[in-house]
């Protein structure tokens, strides 16, 4: 029996051997000092996964890289980004923030919370298709700048401008309403069987979101396509208007294309999951918060942004474009 459970102990400790390097996975080792205290509370051993402890890395991580972004361009003066950019930041900062709500919890065989759990079933519904609209008010706004502002020397108007800041929320907020109707009993929201969070096991609502990414998908590529041929037709007026606003705009153009091609994988995998809704597929749930980390590196890798954190050395004497972005007051009618 001595041998048997030395053996048992020996696996056991091979199959996280390629997480020893991993901080967060010394805490959550059945062995820890973490655990041995949850259990002594009078928590069932929990089921220890892999899955799990790379999912909530990655969720931690997505928050951390996009609050490195979204905070040096709230307080430094030397950065100029438009509204739609800070809202499409927040909405990537939410969507991180609502896959780690049952953070600790995962690890126990009980079910978490009931409140917690509509809440962040709510929530994991309502964000994706509410940061591919943010997205896609980005992309619009961009636009407008390129054709508008610096072709045609026009402002966007006052109320386009407050119309495409304002649509993500007020989508967000009709998806929210929906999945709360759906939601009709208890039996509707439940863990997913790698415990990684709350869904609702209804499928109209996943059918609904499809169907926003899909629409989206459908605006913001071609709107890219046009807005690339705009800037290959004009590239000689917005360069003499300003030649730094030229690479800029090319610079955020690419960072679109990279991003939206990004974004369309993640929607195939979502196609491909909801083929099989009786299945629930790990590699579909570590996509999920990988997302805000690209989201992070496409939009958050600017020479200004960067001059933040490289402290260090000389700063570049630009205050940032008027193409990749204006403070929301410089919207004019």
């Amino acid at each position: 029996m001595k041998e048997f459970s030395h053996k048992g102990r020996h696996r056991s400790h091979m199959s996280l051997r390629f997480l020893s390097t991993a901080p967060l996975a010394a805490f959550f080792h059945p062995d820890s000092l973490l655990m041995s205290v949850i259990w002594s509370r009078g928590v069932e051993r929990p089921l220890v996964s892999q899955n799990i402890i790379a999912f909530d890395v990655l969720a931690s991580l997505g928050i951390v890289s996009v609050t490195a972004v979204f905070v040096p361009a709230v307080f430094s003066p030397r950065i100029r980004r438009s509204a739609t950019w800070f809202g499409m930041l927040t909405s990537w900062l939410v969507y991180s923030l609502s896959y780690v709500l049952l953070f600790g919890r995962q690890f126990s065989m009980k079910f978490p919370p009931h409140g917690l759990c509509m809440l962040q079933a709510i929530l994991v519904y309502v964000m994706p298709p509410l940061c591919s609209v943010a997205t896609t008010c980005f992309t619009i706004d961009f636009f407008l700048k390129i054709s508008k502002v610096k072709i045609q020397g026009k402002k966007i108007g006052y109320k386009t401008g407050k119309f495409i800041i304002a649509l993500p929320w007020a989508s967000g907020l009709v998806i929210a309403i929906e999945a709360i109707l759906v939601i009709n009993d208890d039996t509707a929201v439940t863990l997913d069987p790698n415990h990684f969070y709350c869904h609702i096991t209804n499928s109209i609502p996943t059918m609904v979101n499809i169907g926003i990414l899909c629409l989206c998908s459908l605006i913001v590529i071609p709107l890219e396509i046009y807005t690339g041929i705009l800037l290959y037709r004009n590239w000689a007026v917005i360069k003499n208007s300003n030649g730094k606003n030229a690479h800029v705009a090319l610079s955020t153009l690419v960072r679109l294309i990279l991003f939206s091609f990004i974004v369309s994988l993640a929607i195939a995998l979502t196609l491909f999951t909801a083929t099989h809704l009786g299945k629930f597929v790990a590699a579909w749930g570590i996509v999920l918060v990988t997302l805000p980390i690209f989201s992070a590196i496409c939009f958050g890798t600017q020479q200004d942004l960067l001059n933040v954190w490289l402290f260090w050395r000389r700063p570049s004497s630009s205050k940032g474009s008027d193409i990749d972005g204006q403070r929301p007051k410089d919207v004019e009618g």
